[in-house]
């Protein structure tokens, strides 16, 4: 009878299918690369004149993320920060230019909501 209880409790929290670690259905950890900008594939020209030739973002699992922007001009330019994820959105905070921004995560495509830009990435 324990036995038969302890089958029937299983498949039933088997069955719930509950995320009891807080994340969403995806899991933000890796590298991505910058593929667009506001719909525009790389490279892209800011009203500035500069231009981002690629870029790699990569989220750890301790909730830190790096982001390395390589432009035409041959200038490296690394970010930094924070992130907490909840349901596949993303808040990220930059301790590079302490501001913050969010964004969200299907499958392999991110996508951050920076400044009136939107920049997707894809999983590497």
């Amino acid at each position: 009878m324990r036995r038969a209880l302890m089958l029937v409790a299983a498949t039933s929290l088997a069955a719930c299918n509950i995320d009891i670690s807080g994340l969403g259905t995806n899991n933000p950890e890796g590298s991505y690369s910058l593929r667009s900008i506001n719909g525009y594939s790389l490279p892209y020209t800011f009203n500035n004149g500069l231009s981002v030739s690629s870029e790699t973002l990569t989220l750890s699992r301790d909730g830190t993320w790096v982001d390395v922007a390589r432009y035409t001009n041959g200038q490296v330019v690394t970010y930094y920060g924070y992130y907490t994820e909840r349901n596949n959105n993303i808040q990220f905070t930059d301790q590079s230019s302490q501001s913050s921004y969010d964004g969200t995560l299907n499958g392999d495509q991110l996508t951050q909501y920076v400044n009136g830009f939107t920049q997707s990435y894809r999983r590497q």
